[in-house]
């Protein structure tokens, strides 16, 4: 019984391409093409009635044996299809979304930088909520690993920023600050800090930095005055922290002033002189009758 040479198939451009079985060129074009499932199909149909007007006899048999070849080939390229797309999902979440780190007793200070470009998938819904404005953004996230005092703050020309709560990817996270902020006590957890600007529209290089200090307690002992001590100093840090709050610094006002305690003791009456400094506010100094942890002594 002879046996039939196969017709080469015709390439996109109506070339032969020289010594390839049409058969196994028509899988191989199918396969190594990356189009829409839809495209795949037709492009199967088509290159199996190519493959059976060349076979002659025997047409059934060597037709059906391609036509199940070419439904294996199309569904390699839907299953490269779907890698890629999903491929395609997780780069746009990387360019949105990065981890600075984890701030703890070795690590006081993170800082991450990048672009900001017209990516409609990484956009601020909390910049300007009330307007009509796209803002886009980028976020990078950080853990603190005990509850510290926490400053962030920015760069770049045009640049914002906002400190939002928790692991906010899409940026929906409560906003705990904006622009950046000094001294802001927050609990262990993660926080995120997104990148924006400061019009709609815009893009550019920015950079952002977060450090970490430790807690000051809101009453701490200095010790004692006595004929051998008479000199005693303290020093730290006061932080927005709730818990810790001057209730004579303006008592008639509607102001909130943090503020930090030093008990110290005198083993006798005598004379004594205080004061108090800061290299970045002016500090108002109030001296407390009594050990007064709240604040409410005379």
């Amino acid at each position: 019984m002879s046996q039939h040479t196969p017709r080469r198939a015709l390439s996109a451009t109506g070339q032969i391409p020289p010594a390839i079985d049409s058969r196994r060129w028509g899988i191989l074009h199918v396969a190594s093409s990356y189009v829409p499932p839809h495209t795949v199909l037709g492009g199967v149909a088509k290159v199996v009635a190519v493959h059976e007007s060349g076979l002659g006899r025997g047409r059934r048999r060597a037709g059906g044996a391609f036509v199940a070849l070419a439904l294996i080939a199309s569904s390699l390229v839907l299953s490269e299809a779907s890698v890629v797309a999903q491929s395609s999902e997780k780069s746009a979440a990387a360019r949105c979304v990065g981890s600075l780190g984890t701030l703890d007793a070795a690590t006081s200070y993170l800082s991450g930088s990048g672009i900001i470009a017209r990516d409609a998938g990484c956009v601020s819904s909390q910049r300007d909520p009330d307007g009509t404005g796209t803002y886009y953004a980028r976020r990078h996230t950080f853990t603190l690993a005990s509850a510290s005092s926490v400053s962030f703050s920015h760069g770049g020309r045009g640049m914002t920023a906002l400190l939002l709560d928790g692991s906010s990817s899409d940026g929906s996270g409560a906003v705990l600050a904006r622009g950046s902020a000094s001294h802001l006590v927050l609990a262990a957890g993660t926080y995120t800090i997104e990148a924006t600007t400061q019009y709609a529209e815009g893009v550019g290089n920015y950079s952002v930095w977060v450090q970490r200090y430790d807690l000051t307690p809101c009453v701490g002992s200095l010790a004692t005055l006595d004929a051998a001590t008479s000199y005693l100093s303290g020093s730290g840090i006061i932080a927005r922290d709730a818990g810790c709050v001057s209730s004579q610094r303006d008592p008639d006002g509607t102001g909130t002033y943090y503020a930090r305690r030093h008990v110290f003791e005198l083993d006798a009456a005598a004379t004594v002189s205080l004061s108090a400094g800061s290299s970045h506010f002016p500090v108002h100094v109030l001296l407390l009758g009594g050990r007064s942890a709240d604040g409410s002594g005379t």
